[in-house]
């Protein structure tokens, strides 16, 4: 399943919402708010995070496909699959 796209909306007084991507009005789509001295480096982080997610489990399958009957690097694998986790929730 592909992520849902955010993207950082509109810079109001230090503040920056971090919307869906689609239609309606921004106050329905809007995922967060981020503020303080960092809102700009924060909200781009934010907006990329289901992205990030999403490669993040592709790279980690492909990598445990890649190491399958081989020792070593279970600690990355589960650091991996630990980070994906928190992330959903879980």
């Amino acid at each position: 399943m592909l992520p849902e796209t955010w993207v950082a909306g509109s810079i109001d007084c230090e503040e920056i919402d971090i919307l869906r991507s689609g239609d309606g009005p921004s106050d329905e789509r809007c995922v967060a708010t981020v503020r303080a001295g960092n809102a700009e480096a924060n909200a781009a982080l934010i907006a990329a995070a289901p992205e990030m997610l999403e490669a993040l489990k592709q790279v980690t399958n492909a990598f445990a496909r890649y190491i399958s009957g081989s020792e070593g690097h279970y600690y990355e694998i589960t650091q991996a699959r630990a980070a994906i986790a928190k992330a959903e929730g879980k």
